[in-house]
C-alpha cells in the first residue's frame, strides 16, 4: 500500500504563540483564511461554469489562477463584468459569521461536551494529546498568575486578552478636547482585564488538581466555565454578533446592490 499522509493534524496542534507554543493554533489561525478560500472557490467555479458558457464556451479568452482570471483586452469588460456578479451573488448569499458563530461552533461545542460527558469520571491524559490545552490554559494557580509581559504574561492571560470582548481603543478626533489613551496604555489595560478574568476562571476551578491526569469531568467543567459568562461568554457573543453582522450586511448590501465597482474590483 502507498500511503497518502504520515500525521493527521488534530484541532490541538500546536502552533507557537504569545507564551510559546500553542495548543489549537494552526486551528485558530485557519479559520478566517480558509472561509475567504471558500468565497474565492464559489466565485471562481461560478466564472468557469455558468459564465464560461455565457461567454461563449471558450471564445472569451479565460485562465483561472487561484483566485483570479487572466483574461484579453477583448474580454476584459465581459470577463470583469461576470466577475464582479458572481462574486457580489456569493457574498449576497452567504454568510461566514453565520457558518461559523451560527452553525459551526454550537454543533462542534455541543460534541465536544457530549464526547466528554460520556466519559464520565474517567482519568484523561492532558500531556500531547488533543487534550493539550486543559494542561496549557490551567497550570498556572489564580495566585500566580501574570499579566506583566517582563515576567512573562500567563498563557490563559494571553489568550484571554487575544480572545475576550473588551472595549475598543478610544478614537480622538483631530482638535476634539476628549483625551485619548496611548496604544501601550491600552494594551496594558487590556492585560489587567484579562487578568482579573483569568484569575476569576482559576478561583473557580480550585479544586481541580493541576496535574496531567484530569477527569473528564473536571474538563468538561474547565470548558464549560472558560466559554461560560464568567469566561468568553461564547455562545452569547456568538449570537449577538451573527445579528450584529447581518443587520450591517443587509446595510451593505442595499448600498451596493447595482454598483459596479463596490464588488471585486475592491473586494
Amino acid at each position: 500500500p502507498i500511503p497518502l499522509y504520515e500525521s493527521i493534524a488534530e484541532g490541538s496542534a500546536e502552533r507557537m504563540g504569545p507564551s510559546g507554543m500553542t495548543p489549537g493554533g494552526f486551528a485558530r489561525s485557519q479559520i478566517i483564511p480558509s472561509v475567504i478560500q471558500g468565497i474565492d472557490g464559489a466565485w471562481m467555479n461560478a466564472m468557469f461554469t455558468d459564465s464560461f458558457n455565457k461567454l461563449g464556451n471558450g471564445r472569451t479568452y479565460m485562465l483561472p489562477i487561484m483566485d483570479a482570471v487572466v483574461t484579453s483586452l477583448d474580454g476584459l469588460e465581459k470577463v470583469r463584468e461576470e466577475a464582479n456578479k458572481n462574486w457580489f451573488k456569493v457574498i449576497e448569499n452567504y454568510s461566514y459569521t453565520d457558518s461559523i458563530m451560527g452553525q459551526w461552533s454550537p454543533k462542534t461545542m455541543k460534541k465536544f461536551r457530549d464526547k466528554v460527558s460520556r466519559l464520565g469520571n474517567q482519568e484523561v491524559e492532558t500531556n500531547n494529546t488533543g487534550y493539550r490545552m486543559f494542561k496549557f490554559l490551567f497550570s498556572v494557580p489564580a495566585d500566580q498568575l501574570s499579566a506583566d509581559p517582563k515576567v512573562g504574561v500567563s498563557p490563559l492571560v494571553a489568550f484571554l486578552n487575544d480572545t475576550m470582548k473588551l472595549p475598543d481603543k478610544p478614537i480622538v478626533l483631530k482638535g476634539k478636547s476628549a483625551k485619548g489613551i496611548s496604544v501601550a496604555q491600552y494594551e496594558k489595560d487590556k492585560r489587567n482585564s484579562a487578568l482579573v478574568a483569568a484569575k476569576g476562571i482559576m478561583t473557580e476551578l480550585k479544586d481541580i488538581p493541576i496535574t496531567d491526569k484530569k477527569k473528564a469531568s473536571d474538563i468538561l467543567k474547565m470548558f464549560n466555565v472558560l466559554t461560560g459568562p464568567k469566561g468568553l461568554d461564547v455562545e452569547r457573543r456568538n449570537v449577538e454578533e451573527v445579528k450584529n453582522t447581518a443587520e450591517r450586511k443587509a446595510a451593505l448590501l442595499k448600498a451596493a446592490r447595482g454598483s459596479a465597482i463596490f464588488q471585486i474590483d475592491i473586494g
